[in-house]
């Protein structure tokens, strides 16, 4: 499961389509404790740190190239690992921005990128916080083994330490098998985007 930058995507490939989809989570942050690393057996989640950038562009190479596959006019292929490094040394350094990287056994399986989103009141919305979640990514060899789930409970702590109620993210419309993932982690549906090409 992975997500690309500013386009939560994951890496399930089903029907495609021209749209994509915001989901939210309003969670029971009860059962999460502010904690910086959580633990569940072999698995270890750690904040990233600014050594981290090269690893965390090879980790979104997979889901950069399944979007480059299906919206080549949109979407860069990735030829190196090193594709997204400056990217990463810049959300690195963004207080707003945090970073968790999944390991198990000594191997880096996964990340989340969080970002914290704060707008002021306007005449048309109330003002509101909420944790963006940006890119979601596990190996494909390490798929279907509660990393994401794991990786998703990781930003309910975040919000819960940030005190933010609502965590958000949005999908590229051809994952609904991704979808449905986030659906049973309680998210839900909230707004459409759609184009037209003229």
């Amino acid at each position: 499961m992975a997500f690309s930058p500013c386009q939560v995507c994951t890496t399930y490939s089903s029907r495609s389509s021209h749209h994509n989809v915001w989901l939210e989570l309003y969670a029971d942050l009860s059962d999460c404790q502010a904690k910086k690393v959580w633990y569940s057996q072999s698995m270890n989640i750690r904040k990233a740190t600014a050594e981290d950038h090269l690893l965390l562009s090879d980790l979104s190479r997979d889901v950069q190239s399944l979007h480059a596959e299906k919206y080549a006019d949109i979407f860069k292929m990735p030829h190196s690992a090193d594709f997204a490094i400056s990217f990463f040394g810049e959300m690195l350094a963004d207080p707003a921005v945090s970073i968790f990287i999944a390991e198990e056994n000594g191997e880096v399986i996964g990340y989340i990128l969080c970002k914290l989103i704060e707008r002021p009141e306007n005449p048309f919305t109330f003002a509101m916080r909420s944790l963006h979640v940006e890119h979601i990514s596990v190996r494909p060899t390490a798929r279907g083994q509660g990393v994401g789930t794991a990786l998703i409970k990781q930003a309910k702590m975040l919000a819960k330490e940030l005190d933010v109620q609502r965590i958000q993210l949005d999908s590229w419309d051809f994952n609904a098998d991704a979808h449905a993932f986030f659906e049973r982690l309680g998210f839900q549906k909230f707004s459409f985007r759609f184009w037209q090409h003229v």
